[in-house]
């Protein structure tokens, strides 16, 4: 799960026009942003044309007609971001952080794990998708329809793929403060320090902790906008089981029933894990510090000048505690979890009381 792996995921992103690759030239970047306007507002189009010729059954209700124009518009909305605010307003920020990620890479073994982890889940979504829309094509015989599908399984695919890239970048975060914690707890157990390598060490954290700043910058938004839209998928799900859609194609049809089963599933595990990882991220980032205390006590019978330098160390490390936020408005984390689950919980009542 390294380099290689980042660069995979990156080739992906380019063709579909939501990231950088790690290294290009200025004519590469140009072309991409060209590519990037030219998709968004392909897609943009096609989106108008769906919602202007699509006839909506009335005794579907208002919540429901509510429920599936804000899952447009949000998944809309979310592509948007990733594919103009960030691959053509911030790509140069974009490539100033992969430049920075790649050199905090930790490399560690168990890569075929990682790679095949990868290629299954993406494969997995394109190869139901695929048989999704074959199958509904079919059924409705209805060719025009051929594009209003492609755009609903292009974007519904965008937050499947950037989960996968934001657990990669992550999981690097985790495995580096991890490597932190060895060093401390070597250190103290050893009771020495080299001052030249705890300056080095005080270094990488605070580097690190810019790193993830950055990443809260970048890709805050865009992971509220995946539990936004993870939310109203579980809606919209609850909502068709009181209120079943009444057409050829969706009415009683299990490829429909087992492609929204799997679908919503598959958002709720990476969401809540993407979620899980940022706070085992702020936790190691928290036994970092403890740690830190740890081994100032453990060396307290030390020189006067490395117990300062231990105690400048404690203090540098305390104020760089990694926190994860969404532009810095609020923190991404486990409560987030609790919240949606509240969410669906209270309408799933509403539901119920005007079933």
């Amino acid at each position: 799960m390294g380099s290689p792996l980042l660069k995979i995921i990156l080739q992906t992103g380019r063709l579909f026009a939501i990231s950088p690759a790690i290294e290009e030239t200025n004519l590469q970047t140009q072309i991409s942003k060209l590519y990037s306007l030219s998709i968004f507002t392909t897609l943009t189009a096609i989106l108008i044309f769906s919602v202007s010729t699509k006839v909506y059954n009335i005794k579907l209700g208002i919540l429901h007609l509510i429920v599936t124009h804000l899952n447009q518009l949000i998944i809309h909305a979310f592509t948007f971001l990733v594919m103009i605010v960030l691959n053509v307003w911030k790509r140069n920020l974009w490539l100033d952080f992969l430049k920075t990620i790649s050199k905090q890479e930790v490399q560690h073994g168990k890569k075929v794990r990682y790679y095949f982890g990868f290629f299954l889940v993406q494969g997995l979504y394109w190869v139901q998708a695929l048989y999704y829309g074959y199958v509904r094509i079919t059924t409705l015989k209805n060719w025009y329809f051929v594009l209003t599908l492609a755009l609903f399984l292009y974007e519904q695919y965008l937050p499947y793929y950037f989960a996968a890239f934001l657990y990669v970048v992550i999981r690097m975060f985790l495995k580096r403060y991890q490597e932190f914690n060895k060093v401390l707890l070597a250190m103290g157990n050893k009771n020495a320090i080299s001052l030249q390598f705890v300056k080095s060490l005080e270094r990488e954290i605070v580097v690190l902790k810019k790193t993830v700043d950055n990443f809260s910058d970048m890709f805050g938004w865009p992971v509220v906008f995946m539990v936004i839209s993870t939310t109203v998928s579980i809606l919209y799900t609850i909502e068709l089981m009181y209120y079943p859609e009444e057409d050829e194609f969706t009415n009683n049809n299990p490829v429909r029933s087992a492609w929204s089963i799997t679908y919503v599933a598959t958002k709720v595990i990476y969401t809540i894990n993407l979620l899980l990882m940022c706070d085992y991220v702020v936790q190691e980032g928290k036994r970092t510090v403890l740690l830190t205390y740890d081994l100032r006590w453990r060396l307290r019978n030390t020189s006067n000048q490395d117990r300062q330098e231990l105690y400048e160390f404690t203090k540098v490390v305390s104020k760089n505690v990694p926190i994860f936020t969404a532009a810095g408005l609020f923190e991404l984390g486990r409560p987030m979890v609790f919240q949606v689950a509240g969410i669906v919980f209270t309408y799933s009542i509403i539901l119920i009381q005007f079933h």
